[in-house]
């Protein structure tokens, strides 16, 4: 009992300081580079009524979910275009901090799940713990997240419905077994 207590408190520590780490390195610098073209068309979609958003002529290839994300994140904030570029950038670009840290925390339970079939498998743990440490340092992820790009939101919604999937599919199987046995 008291090995088992140790291993988890090493393991929520861990995990708790690859987050910390995660959304500090995706905080850093996040005003170095200029807002690009790409960033500057998702704000200025964004900044639309919410409406408005879906039938964007720009949107011809997106699918609307992003744009509507980043237009309730940026509400809050009262952002119009006009304002300051950098303040703008700023707000924008938290959501893909945001969606980058919580995408590395969903990317633990899955790949502990899905490499260790017991929740307490040593194994699932380090390869969740792995993955989370090489999501955590990516410098294309690092860079990814600092973008006002919706690619951060999907990565974190896929970790989410690989969640939701991978549950569904233990429920099945574990309600499978006890009927056959």
């Amino acid at each position: 009992m008291a090995t088992t207590r140790r291993a988890l408190d090493w393991r929520r520590i861990a995990l708790v300081f690859l987050l910390f780490a995660g959304f500090g390195l995706r905080l850093h610098e996040l005003m170095r580079q200029d807002i690009w073209w790409d960033e500057a068309r998702n704000i200025d979609v964004a900044l639309r009524p919410f409406l408005q958003v879906a039938i964007a002529p720009e949107l011809d290839i997106h699918p609307p979910i992003y744009f509507w994300s980043l237009h309730a994140w940026v509400s809050p904030f009262f952002l119009q275009l006009g304002m300051d570029a950098a303040q703008i950038a700023f707000v924008a670009r938290l959501l893909s901090v945001a969606a980058g840290t919580v995408g590395i925390a969903l990317l633990y339970p899955l790949t502990r799940r899905v490499a260790g079939r017991n929740q307490g498998n040593f194994e699932g743990v380090i390869a969740g713990l792995c993955a989370v440490t090489v999501a955590t340092f990516s410098p294309f992820w690092l860079a990814e997240s600092q973008e006002t790009r919706m690619y951060t939101l999907g990565f974190a919604l896929l970790m989410g419905a690989g969640m939701a999937l991978l549950k569904v599919c233990l429920l099945y199987t574990s309600d499978a077994a006890d009927e056959r046995g």
